[in-house]
């Protein structure tokens, strides 16, 4: 929990900071979030958001924003480096849209890609960007779930990683097998992808993960040979700490840039 409050001060501190001095934003390389919420125009009259919003604001993006993209790619990467042929697939798909090194496609041309967007799917399976089990309290009037009568005021959970890695759903569930994604076989699988979460409560920030998983994945495939630095499955258990905990020696790679 250590680097959690580490991290909580730090944002504490940053957002004071914004509050003290606004102009300090005009240094940013480039807009941020606290631009946004700054700004009036943006609120469409509703009040400014006062230092403990912001706070809150910063906190969400960073754990629910950024610690589950950074384990999905991660856990991707360390696969697809496991398996040489799968890589140079991806490579030769990722290069075919991507050939002028110095002209990166939009996000749009990106997901058309078939074999990467099956890879993607594939490491968000094996990458639960929320481990332990969400729960919700059952209405008063009681609910049907897989079949049970749930009494009201049930308190009820469910964690993706259950149902990622149910072998009555995903044949062979521990395999890290794009393919599975593709072809007649995948039919009717992608409801069962459920790294989001699902309905109403579903993550708001999915549209932005997708778009930050394409990206990330197609510019490390094409801008680096990769290899792995020794990195094998044991260093990639993880623990349930709400998120997952990675103790061990963590992915390490050798990334070579590509100059053309």
């Amino acid at each position: 929990m250590a680097g959690l409050s580490r991290l909580q001060m730090l944002l504490g501190k940053q957002v004071r900071d914004v509050i003290a001095n606004p102009d300090s934003l005009k240094d940013a390389p480039h807009p941020i979030i606290y631009n946004r919420l700054l700004d009036p125009d943006a609120q469409k009259g509703n009040a400014i958001p006062d230092a403990t919003s912001l706070y809150e604001e910063a906190q969400s993006l960073v754990f629910a924003g950024g610690v589950t993209v950074a384990d999905t790619i991660m856990t991707g990467h360390f696969h697809i480096l496991s398996q040489r042929p799968l890589y140079a697939q991806l490579q030769d798909e990722v290069l075919k849209a991507w050939p002028d090194i110095e002209s990166p496609p939009r996000f749009e041309v990106l997901e058309t890609l078939p074999l990467l967007s099956a890879t993607i799917k594939e490491s968000l399976r094996h990458s639960p960007g929320v481990s332990s089990s969400l729960l919700r309290i059952v209405p008063a009037s009681g609910a049907t779930i897989s079949g049970r009568a749930i009494p009201g005021g049930t308190i009820v959970g469910m964690s993706s990683a259950i149902v990622h890695k149910a072998p009555s759903i995903f044949a062979d569930p521990e395999a890290f097998t794009p393919a599975r994604w593709q072809g007649k076989e995948a039919a009717g699988l992608d409801r069962y992808l459920v790294s989001f979460s699902k309905g109403p409560r579903s993550c708001t920030g999915i549209n932005l993960a997708w778009c930050e998983l394409y990206i990330a994945f197609a510019t490390m495939l094409r801008r680096f040979d990769m290899e792995l630095d020794g990195t094998t499955d044991n260093d990639m258990a993880w623990r349930d700490c709400f998120t997952p905990y990675y103790p061990g020696r963590h992915l390490r790679a050798w990334c070579r840039p590509k100059e053309t």
